[in-house]
């Protein structure tokens, strides 16, 4: 019994050689005649229309899952340009993939049910550990979507993953299945069989100034904090200076001053939500859903915090794997935090490889909006729709 990986990547400029390159360096590290799944992450310079046949049929038509990205993690550092292939074959891990389409506000529950319940269909009977749930980035509220996904999986079921992303232009960010791209689509992956699954997630922001209580919310829109028009919390820290607002797409300004709603569970922990809309009648529009007189905070992240929280996260992905050396590390990690960290993303990357193996094979992207229970190893498995975090997946 064996597990094969293989990781390839190309910068070149031509889509086709990019697509060539990056399929064949995994192939070739694979050593398979084929892949069985493949996992690819793409910058927005490429058409994935022209990337994806290209890669699927150089390893075989492997069912494969993927999206846009402002940003591949790789190894030997961040890559804002390129094609990245994941590309795995194993008769020890089973694997199920799925797809739903045309997703919107009014059928996010539904559409996570089907993409589950066409993942399990895929998957067959098999032992499941984990569901990896790649959506649209765009999307204004996926709360919902996670939660039907766990409807057919179990509220306690460990779901994570990532929404596809471009450079902070907010235009538009694509999600693959099998050989094509979409739009407005999630994709998914279910894990199992005789895999070890170690999942890490944490995001090293912290709350500035008093507690606020966000008295009233509908879904993911906060109309109002302590009583009064909830983009007041921001012109308060930002003299009354809302520019670095949009009401039609987020800034990036939102992403580095998240909004942190403390845990009703634990009443420790920060769920960590960037202000994707703020119109003219003062509501902030976060990317998830925003519980009833939750207690709210400005978040503000500080690079050395952000290591410390790759560490963490490194950290409990190690310790669930209770000694087993990973196949392979696959990350999902903030836009925010590229953009916080800077050229010490490379800092970063080489705390979660001293953690988890400097020869294990390592892979990821730079999302917006990341999927993962709130403390791993405590959470019961519950999922939320996050921002600014890190999310490593290792696998065994």
């Amino acid at each position: 019994m064996a597990t094969h990986i293989g990781v390839g990547f190309s910068r070149e400029k031509n889509t086709a050689a990019a697509a060539r390159e990056a399929s064949y360096l995994a192939k070739t590290q694979l050593k398979q005649p084929a892949a069985e799944i493949a996992v690819i992450f793409a910058s927005t310079h490429y058409n994935p229309q022209e990337i994806l046949p290209i890669i699927n049929q150089s390893l075989g038509n492997p069912r494969a899952i993927g999206c846009s990205t402002g940003g591949i993690i790789l190894a030997q550092g961040l890559e804002k340009r390129g094609v990245a292939v994941l590309a795995l074959s194993s008769d020890e891990i089973r694997f199920g993939a799925a797809v739903v389409h045309e997703i919107n506000a009014t059928n996010a529950w539904a559409a996570g049910t089907d993409l589950a319940r066409n993942a399990v269909m895929d998957f067959g009977e098999h032992r499941r550990q984990t569901f990896i749930l790649l959506f649209d980035g765009l999307l204004k509220n996926n709360s919902p979507l996670i939660r039907g996904a766990q409807e057919i999986l179990g509220k306690a079921f460990p779901v994570i993953g990532a929404g596809s992303s471009d450079n902070f232009s907010f235009k538009e960010t694509r999600q693959y299945f099998k050989d094509k791209a979409f739009n407005h689509t999630a994709t998914a992956l279910l894990l199992g069989g005789a895999a070890r699954i170690g999942i890490g997630s944490d995001h090293g922001w912290r709350p500035l100034g008093k507690p606020r209580l966000a008295d009233n919310t509908e879904n993911n829109i906060i109309k109002t904090i302590d009583g009064k028009k909830a983009s007041g919390i921001y012109a308060e820290y930002f003299n009354q200076d809302l520019k670095g607002f949009s009401s039609n797409q987020p800034a990036a300004l939102s992403f580095l001053y998240p909004l942190g709603i403390r845990s009703q569970k634990t009443g420790e922990d920060y769920i960590l939500l960037a202000p994707i809309g703020m119109p003219d009648n003062g509501n902030i529009i976060c990317q998830g859903d925003v519980p009833k007189e939750a207690e709210i905070h400005v978040m503000i992240g500080k690079k050395d915090f952000c290591k410390q929280a790759a560490y963490n996260a490194a950290s409990q992905a190690r310790d669930a794997l209770a000694g087993v050396k990973p196949k392979v590390v696959i990350i999902f990690e903030s836009m925010a935090r590229q953009k916080l960290l800077g050229r010490e993303t490379i800092q970063e990357i080489q705390i979660v490889r001293d953690v988890l193996g400097l020869d294990v094979p390592l892979i990821g992207m730079c999302s917006y909006g990341e999927i993962a229970p709130l403390k791993t190893l405590e959470s019961g498995g519950e999922a939320h729709i996050q921002n600014g975090n890190i999310v490593i997946l290792a696998l065994a």
